[in-house]
């Protein structure tokens, strides 16, 4: 029953971890040489992402059949290197995604402002600006995010676009 506990523990950790992360491509045939910081069994190259993305300090993996499968885990790519049977990868953060609420204005509790595209480009200004908890999208100069120290009043405006981290 401890095991079945642990395992279901396990399972949990693991999904909530890879949500927040992501493998690019996985490269056939290519060996990310150098900067080890451990390995790990793994029947396959998938597995190794959720291995790596659970490790501390580990940002790429190489795959191997050696022992029935292994994980070389690494601090970073290193030197990509032509290897036969070896398939390698590196961990991404996710984009950053918020909830965006149509025709809405977050009013007052500007911090600043930044050009961007869409909504969503706001959504990654925010979060790598000190301070910003809510942001407010128009069409402005062909794109301005107002970025909000907090959500404020949320006033009905034709066209803006708001959200919050």
């Amino acid at each position: 029953m401890l095991n079945a506990k642990l395992l279901v523990l396990c399972g949990f950790a693991l999904a909530t971890v890879s949500e927040a992360t992501i493998c690019s491509s996985l490269e056939n045939n290519v060996d990310y040489s150098g900067a080890d910081i451990g390995n790990a069994p793994s029947a396959s190259a998938n597995g190794c992402c959720s291995i790596c993305s659970t490790t501390n300090g580990c940002n790429a993996f190489a795959w191997t059949n050696y022992n029935g499968g292994t994980c070389w885990l690494k601090s970073s790519k290193g030197t990509s290197k032509a290897t036969s049977g070896t398939v390698s990868g590196s961990l991404q953060a996710s984009p950053q995604t918020c909830p965006l609420e149509n025709n809405i204005d977050y009013t007052g509790t500007d911090i600043g402002s930044a050009r961007s595209a869409s909504a969503n480009g706001c959504c990654s200004i925010c979060s790598s600006t000190n301070g910003c908890e809510a942001f407010t999208w128009t069409n402005y100069n062909g794109g301005t995010c107002w970025l909000k120290s907090s959500k404020g009043t949320s006033k009905a405006t034709n066209g803006a676009v708001s959200g919050i981290l």
